[in-house]
């Protein structure tokens, strides 16, 4: 390959880079930006179970299978204790949590208990549907509260609940759900993290090859060289990728700026291909 035809294509993958990092900034002002509008923010992190397999320990305190149907990743549970956030503060005030569930077994119904670590704010509710529903308690309390959310079928022990979509909000009534506006950051930030490493290792990959094009002859350690470069951006992307997947899913991002990002992407994944390909 020639070096003249390397940068071109190097050209236009770094002018897609740039397009997918403005997007990215976009989507996140786009979420933002949503996020005022569409009802209260979400006090639970970790409640977007897409693209992951297992409950994050950081917030819950077992980390249990994540299954995924047509509609939504969810946790099928029982009567148990495992299923609980394990901590949140809040002030003295009102407040309202909802899930959305159903039975898992289908014809087979359950009950569904929310309660904290004093079982004063508990609500249990016949969940009877086949179909998913959405679930909500109000509750007040007069003083600060740290503890437990604990969610469980407190009916037949046998009988397990598909949980989905939690989310805990200042207020009486219970709005769309949406992530934690600290876990939007996070996905964001990481979609970024993961396109810088993707620049830099196409930065070496591009800097090894000029400099093994210069006598013209590209010896069998360059070649091997080169190869391990190449995987070395192709697993950085696939990373990036992955990252992207977690905004572009996020309920907030609708719209142009959805659409936008996609569009960026798809190019930018083309053009390194096009790159790694010819090399």
């Amino acid at each position: 390959a020639e070096v003249t035809e390397t940068d071109r294509r190097y050209t236009a993958y770094k002018t897609a880079l740039k397009d997918f990092q403005r997007s990215l900034k976009a989507a996140e002002e786009a979420i933002r930006d949503a996020g005022k509008t569409t009802g209260g923010c979400n006090l639970l992190r970790g409640t977007d179970y897409s693209g992951i397999d297992r409950l994050d320990r950081r917030y819950w305190s077992q980390d249990l299978l994540i299954r995924h149907d047509d509609v939504y990743d969810y946790v099928a549970y029982g009567y148990n204790w495992d299923y609980q956030y394990k901590s949140v503060h809040l002030e003295p005030g009102t407040y309202t949590f909802s899930v959305t569930a159903k039975s898992h077994e289908q014809g087979k119904p359950g009950k569904l208990r929310v309660d904290t670590k004093f079982w004063e704010y508990g609500k249990t509710f016949g969940v009877t549907t086949d179909d998913w529903e959405r679930y909500s308690v109000t509750f007040a309390i007069t003083e600060p509260y740290d503890g437990y959310i604990r969610l469980m079928e407190s009916g037949d022990r046998k009988a397990l609940i598909r949980f989905a979509q939690l989310k805990l909000e200042r207020g009486s009534v219970a709005t769309d759900w949406t992530p934690a506006p600290e876990d939007v950051r996070a996905e964001i930030e990481a979609a970024k993290e993961q396109a810088d490493k993707a620049q830099t290792s196409t930065d070496k990959l591009r800097g090894y090859v000029d400099g093994a094009y210069k006598d013209g002859i590209i010896t069998e350690v360059e070649s091997k060289a080169i190869k391990t470069y190449i995987q070395e951006v192709d697993a950085q992307w696939q990373s990036a990728l992955g990252a992207y997947e977690k905004v572009y899913t996020n309920a907030l991002l609708t719209g142009t700026p959805k659409t936008a990002l996609l569009d960026c992407k798809t190019t930018l994944a083309g053009k390194v291909s096009d790159l790694t390909s010819y090399i």
